[in-house]
C-alpha cells in the first residue's frame, strides 16, 4: 500500500487502492480505538468567535487556489457550497478558479469578517437543521473538519447530502483517539464521535458512495499519530452520487 509524507507535519498517509485495503485499515483502526463515544457538550455557536478563528484559521494561500483547480479538474463542477467554510478560504480559491462557489458556517463572526472578495457569499447556517439551509443543489459539496463540532451527525449526513446533485469531498475525523481532558484543551468544540466507517456508511444510506481515488481519498492513520494526545484516524473521502436506475 503506498504511503507517503505530507505537510511537513511526518503523519503518515495511506492512498486507497481499492474498497479491500481500505476495509482492512478500518479493521485496523477498529482494534485499535474500540467504540466510539460523544462527549457530552452541546454545540454553541457563540463559540466559533474571533478567538476560535484566531487561533484556527488559516491565511488565504495559493494553496486554497491550487486545491480549488483541482477539485474542479476532478469533479467537473460549475456550482459548489462549502459546508462549514470558516473565514472561506476555499470559498475564494473555488472563484478564483470560475466556480459560482458559496460558503456556509455557523459563526456569525464569519459570516460578517469573511474577506470582501466572498462577502455575501458566505451565508449563515446549521448543518444539523435543514429549516437554514440554502435549498440550492451544487454540483460539489465540501466539508472540511466540521462534522466532529455538530451533535446529530445522521441529520448533518442527510443534509450534506441532500444540498449536492453529484459529489461530495469530505474530512471526517475520529475523535475517540482524544483522551477526554487532552481534547478539550485541545478543543473543546470536537464533541461528536464516530468510527470512519460509521460515517462511509452513513453517506452511502443517503446515496453517495466513496470513490478510491488516489488524489481525493485518503486514510491518515499511522500508530504514532493514533497514540499522540490529539490524534486521531482522519478519512479525507471523495464520495459520488449514486444513479438510481427504475
Amino acid at each position: 500500500m503506498p504511503i507517503r509524507l505530507v505537510d511537513g507535519a511526518m503523519n503518515l498517509i495511506r492512498m486507497l487502492n481499492s474498497m479491500e485495503e481500505f476495509n482492512t485499515v478500518l479493521e485496523e483502526i477498529e482494534g485499535f480505538y474500540g467504540h466510539p463515544e460523544d462527549i457530552d457538550n452541546p454545540e454553541d455557536p457563540s463559540d466559533y468567535n474571533e478567538k476560535y478563528f484566531e487561533r484556527w484559521m488559516q491565511d488565504f494561500t495559493d494553496w486554497h487556489v491550487g486545491h480549488a483547480k483541482s477539485l474542479h479538474g476532478r469533479t467537473g463542477c460549475r456550482t459548489a457550497l462549502d459546508a462549514g467554510c470558516g473565514m472561506g478560504n476555499i470559498v475564494r480559491g473555488l472563484t478564483r478558479v470560475g466556480v459560482n462557489a458559496w460558503g456556509l458556517d455557523i459563526s456569525e463572526y464569519a459570516v460578517k469578517n469573511c474577506d470582501p472578495e466572498i462577502r455575501g457569499r458566505v451565508i449563515w447556517g446549521d448543518l444539523s437543521r435543514d429549516e437554514t439551509l440554502p435549498k440550492t443543489i451544487y454540483d460539489l459539496v465540501i466539508c472540511y473538519d466540521t462534522v466532529e463540532h455538530i451533535p446529530n451527525p445522521e441529520a448533518v449526513v442527510k443534509n450534506l447530502c441532500g444540498m449536492s446533485g453529484r459529489w461530495l469531498h469530505v474530512k471526517a475525523p475520529d475523535i475517540r483517539g482524544l483522551n477526554k481532558m487532552e481534547g478539550a484543551l485541545f478543543d473543546p468544540t470536537h464533541i461528536t464521535g464516530r468510527s470512519i466507517g460509521w460515517w462511509v456508511d452513513e453517506f452511502e444510506k443517503n446515496g453517495f458512495s466513496l470513490i478510491m481515488d488516489e488524489r481525493f481519498t485518503w486514510l491518515k492513520w499511522d500508530l504514532k499519530y493514533a497514540l499522540a494526545p490529539v490524534g486521531a484516524p482522519d478519512l479525507h473521502g471523495l464520495f459520488k452520487k449514486m444513479i438510481k436506475y427504475r
